[in-house]
């Protein structure tokens, strides 16, 4: 009787049930930051009010300071929102956007997604290394921000201006020690709340947007 051949029987390759990867950001914690900035920002308005009549050049001082510290709220906020709706986008709860889909990461982040698609929480990582080298204080620069992530607010040409105002008094007193020409420039408390009440304004409208958008 012919000796029958061997039935080979593959051998089974071990699998891995890769379960889809989702970034998880907290909307919430990102008005509760912003709110706490803010508020931080107004109790120092007290403090001026308490040296104002013996001191009031140290006055002028912290309500400069207050200047700074809004402009930087506002700036982080606004990287917080860009990680907020990038993450929306990878996630595929939101639709991309034309700028979204020319966003640039590094070959390295690339081959690392590849391998081991586990790891897409690297990306926000890369998000932050890019944004660090973008200043979003000016409305311009906030404005391509929210249109990376496909979110609109209605125009107010009053609030941009404003917007740009405190960005130009941020950069007067970050870099100048607000002397423009020589001339220490005047600041008075009212100016400040204003800037504090734009800023407000602003931070709303994203923010519904933000929630109407889902």
């Amino acid at each position: 009787m012919p000796i029958q051949p061997p039935v080979l029987q593959q051998r089974p390759q071990p699998s891995i049930n890769k379960q889809a990867i989702k970034i998880s950001i907290d909307l919430n914690k990102i008005q509760t930051d912003f709110d706490r900035n803010i508020q931080d920002i107004e109790t120092k308005f007290n403090l001026a009010q308490s040296i104002l009549s013996t001191s009031p050049d140290s006055a002028k001082d912290i309500w400069r300071s207050q200047i700074v510290f809004l402009d930087s709220a506002l700036d982080f906020y606004i990287h917080e929102i860009a990680r907020f709706g990038m993450s929306k986008i990878i996630n595929d709860e939101w639709v991309d956007t034309k700028l979204f889909n020319k966003f640039q990461i590094s070959m390295r982040l690339a081959k690392i997604l590849i391998v081991t698609p586990e790891n897409l929480n690297l990306f926000m990582d890369e998000i932050d290394e890019t944004n660090q080298k973008i200043c979003f204080m000016k409305f311009e620069n906030l404005q391509k921000q929210l249109k990376l992530i496909g979110v609109s607010i209605a125009k107010d040409e009053s609030n941009e201006n404003q917007i740009n105002n405190l960005f130009k008094r941020r950069n007067e007193i970050a870099h100048q020690a607000d002397f423009s020409n020589g001339v220490k420039n005047n600041i008075t408390e009212q100016e400040v709340r204003d800037f504090i009440d734009a800023v407000k304004i602003l931070q709303t409208k994203i923010q519904n947007a933000i929630i109407a958008k889902g």
